[in-house]
């Protein structure tokens, strides 16, 4: 069968020389066209590659842990094929996986299947390139194999480093269920981009009460970037074994952690516009804030440290601290505009030091 016929299209017999009938056959063409990744293995290094369309593909694991299997998804208009076929599966990968989808609106989704492990031996590494991306490593969900209602737990195991990087566009990034035992980068680029942690689940005993955890592990230094643009970076129950570092330069940035456990530093720094900064029941040696000019709002609760430090820009900050607990230090400072410090529930904040604020209220 041609290439012609396979994209659905009638072979052209004499010159072209109706403009209008050009018009009709290039609109055929982009309709019909779905985006085709390369997948090539080289040493046990598993390479996949996109093409400008928008791309969509499950990288999956199987009972072999060398084995993966990568499936195409709908993207775009169309079904994404892997070498021309609608599926894969490559044996033989024992080192990384690289991932690079070009431009296009991609969604690239890594995990397990059937509650078998995706296990990665050494680094896994995507960019996706400009375009409105969707990144997904792991799935929180139901352990129960049997059932069908609801989505199954997916869980990741990286060996090495987790490396993700967007470009221009508004993009997507979720992780859950995973272990990197190494550091994790991820760099969002410009547009409103989500970094998600969306690590529970209703219990399957009891879907209306308990909630299972399926939590982020890292082991090595991790490091957040935003771009320019409207920013998220939201979610629970991430455990790190080193660093943490958020940066939100440019543009809005809107962050939310809940229930965090990182061993040594916690750093979060953002731009001069409006951002909202929300700690809850988030555990460190060293939390650092720094919020730069604009009318900021700072939240954290239950929050237990070493030592704590604030500083916020100009504009009229609003920080509000409930029973938090330092034990070596705590300084909180404001600039010009105005700001506010309340102190509320039962704090414990050692060496108190605070400048540039007007405290409210301080309930011990």
């Amino acid at each position: 069968m041609s290439k012609n016929s396979k994209l659905g299209l009638k072979p052209i017999s004499k010159p072209r020389t109706s403009r209008r009938r050009l018009g009709i056959e290039s609109l055929e063409k982009r309709e019909l066209m779905a985006g085709n990744v390369t997948a090539v293995l080289n040493k046990g290094t598993l390479t996949i590659t996109g093409d400008s369309l928008g791309n969509g593909f499950i990288i999956e694991g199987t009972d072999d842990p060398k084995v993966v299997r990568i499936v195409g998804t709908a993207q775009a208009g169309g079904d994404t094929t892997i070498n021309g076929s609608s599926y894969i599966e490559i044996s033989g990968v024992t080192k990384q996986i690289n991932v690079n989808t070009n431009g296009g609106d991609d969604n690239v989704v890594v995990m397990g299947t059937g509650g078998t492990a995706m296990t990665i031996n050494r680094n896994l590494k995507i960019e996706t390139g400009s375009g409105n991306d969707s990144v997904t490593i792991g799935q929180a969900g139901s352990t129960d194999t049997e059932q069908t209602s609801s989505p199954l737990a997916q869980s990741v195991n990286i060996t090495g480093y987790l490396y993700i990087k967007t470009e221009a566009g508004d993009d997507t990034i979720a992780i859950a269920n995973t272990k990197v035992r190494s550091l994790t980068t991820i760099d969002t680029g410009d547009g409103d981009d989500s970094l998600l942690f969306p690590t529970t689940s209703p219990d399957d005993d009891d879907s209306d009460s308990d909630e299972e955890v399926f939590a982020v592990d890292i082991t090595g230094n991790i490091q957040l970037r935003m771009g320019d643009g409207e920013d998220t970076v939201s979610g629970s129950n991430v455990k790190g074994a080193k660093d943490l570092q958020i940066f939100d330069y440019e543009g809005a940035a809107d962050i939310v952690l809940t229930d965090f456990t990182i061993k040594s530093k916690i750093q979060i720094v953002t731009g001069n516009e409006l951002d909202t900064i929300e700690l809850d029941n988030v555990k460190t040696n060293t939390m650092q804030i720094a919020t730069n000019d604009g009318d900021d709002q700072i939240h954290v609760d239950n929050g237990e440290y070493k030592s704590l430090l604030i500083r916020a820009g100009d504009g009229y900050d609003a920080i509000t601290i409930s029973d938090t607990k330092t034990t070596s230090g705590t300084q909180i400072q404001g600039e010009k505009g105005g700001g506010t410090l309340l102190l509320q529930g039962y704090n414990q904040l050692r060496k108190l030091k605070k400048k540039g604020l007007t405290q409210l209220e301080n309930i011990a």
